[in-house]
């Protein structure tokens, strides 16, 4: 069972047919029922952007595994924040956000959605051709 004692960063080293690699993980232990291996499975997170590339509306989802704080935003390829699509708690489960492109007047380009929750923060790219 994890105790306070097993918190820390630890270093691993991931193969697979590709070859292998070394990361570190940093491992912390609290009452959500999520474990390491779920985020390093991909069991919650960001999904990609669809349509990308885009140029009207884009459908953003992402998938918590409880109740938790969620600020999603937009920013440009320089890292500016162009537009705070979301801040409130999000569900357990799938969520889903309709962004319509022409309503914050992006331009064509790179953009950066960003997912920041308590438990993690994940960025996916979304390239905009009007």
């Amino acid at each position: 069972n994890p105790t306070m004692d097993n918190i820390g960063t630890y270093r691993c080293k991931v193969s697979n047919d590709c070859g292998s690699d070394e990361m570190s993980v940093e491992v912390v232990f609290d009452d959500s029922g999520v474990s390491v291996r779920d985020l390093l499975n991909g069991t919650y997170g960001l999904y990609e952007p669809r349509p990308n590339p885009a140029n009207s509306m884009v459908n953003i989802s992402y998938e918590l595994p409880y109740p938790m704080n969620v600020v999603l935003t937009i920013n440009d390829a320089t890292g500016r924040q162009i537009a705070e699509l979301y801040n409130s708690n999000g569900i357990e489960g799938t969520n889903r956000f309709e962004f319509d492109i022409n309503k914050e007047q992006l331009s064509t380009g790179i953009y950066f959605i960003i997912l920041r929750t308590n438990l993690f923060t994940e960025t996916k790219a979304l390239i905009i051709n009007k």
